[in-house]
């Protein structure tokens, strides 16, 4: 059984992933609940907005500090439930983290002037990333060389993992049909 991308389409998850970086762009500054009110007022669900105003700048962030050394990903990330647990998914079965990610690769392949989005911007994202805030610390604390043979993991917060479950469950499923 292969991965289930959520959202399926992929100029849609891209184009909200790209949103929220432009978000970025235009105001460095602004807090993540701003730009998922944003975000919720353009017709993105709640769910997906808090999903992507945390899982764009991890996806930025990855092939970023690849390049600095970084040499594994934790391919999953957390949440709490409701009861405070910590509940893990699949970053492979975002496709909002997946389209950031290959978008990012592609960028940073560009030459500097043929780039789609400034550097500022770029960073400015990046910024928002725990990877950024763990991966930097380290920098500071051990050099720059002290990335290699780390690995970091993703943990988001402002978001349950019922939400998410909630947020994706087909209204047409039927409680009997629990081996789809």
């Amino acid at each position: 059984m292969g991965t289930r991308l959520y959202p399926p389409d992929h100029a849609l998850a891209l184009a909200r992933a790209l949103r929220v970086v432009d978000i970025v762009g235009a105001q460095p500054s602004v807090s993540n609940d701003e730009i998922v009110r944003l975000l919720v007022s353009e017709g993105v669900g709640a769910v997906d907005a808090e999903l992507l105003v945390r899982l764009v700048p991890e996806a930025l962030a990855w092939p970023l500090f690849r390049r600095l050394g970084l040499t594994e990903f934790i391919p999953y990330y957390a949440v709490s439930n409701a009861r405070g647990r910590m509940v893990i998914f699949t970053l492979t079965e975002e496709h909002y983290f997946t389209a950031a990610v290959a978008w990012a690769e592609s960028v940073l392949n560009m030459p500097l002037e043929l780039r789609p989005v400034s550097q500022e911007t770029f960073m400015a994202t990046v910024a928002r990333s725990s990877i950024n805030a763990a991966a930097t610390k380290k920098m500071d604390q051990h050099g720059p060389d002290s990335l290699r043979g780390c690995f970091f993991t993703t943990a988001l917060g402002g978001i349950t993992a019922e939400q998410i479950r909630e947020s994706r469950r087909d209204p047409n499923r039927r409680w009997w049909q629990f081996w789809k």
